[in-house]
């Protein structure tokens, strides 16, 4: 016995083994459906495909259906891109999703604040232990994004997370 006499319980690091596999998958499944509703919610922002392609490897977890859907789209348009007429870049920006219409980092930015907001929304009024009202929930989400600007109030706020709450409803699980 190297370890000084000591005998080693090889269950006890299975078992430790599997617990963060269990809970590596679990996020990666709480990811992938945040992703997903992004990705709808956005109409298509491939900022959120490339999200869930990364937590599923990551996670070692198959990568989901749409992802995959997404990549075989952009892949055959990348293939089919050919010399002459747009730039190089705006051609594959395109091909991959990045189109005028997204703005895809500042789009991103913004979902991810809505997503921030019901998440927060939900620990706020969800835990017995912060036991604050919904309208108090809205005041500190205020805060805590910096949206304390003329107009913005427990409205906006309810605004994104109800698409949000509408977004997960509508994602498979």
């Amino acid at each position: 016995m190297k370890d000084g006499g000591v005998k080693h319980d090889c269950r006890a690091d299975d078992a430790k083994a599997n617990s963060r596999d269990e809970l590596q998958r679990g996020l990666a499944a709480y990811s992938l459906r945040h992703a997903r509703a992004l990705y709808d919610l956005s109409e298509g922002n491939p900022v959120f495909a490339w999200r869930a392609y990364r937590a599923a490897r990551n996670a070692g977890v198959d990568v989901p259906a749409w992802v995959l859907e997404y990549l075989d789209d952009a892949a055959r348009r990348i293939v089919a891109l050919e010399p002459g007429g747009k730039k190089v870049r705006d051609q594959f920006a395109e091909a991959i999703g990045a189109t005028a219409k997204h703005k895809i980092l500042d789009d991103a930015a913004k979902w991810d604040k809505w997503l921030t907001a019901y998440q927060r929304f939900q620990i706020y009024t969800k835990d017995d232990r912060i036991g604050i009202t919904e309208g108090e929930a809205y005041d500190r989400i205020q805060d805590e994004l910096g949206e304390q600007r003329e107009g913005a109030g427990h409205r906006t706020v309810k605004r994104w997370i109800d698409a949000i709450e509408d977004a997960l409803q509508r994602t498979p699980e």
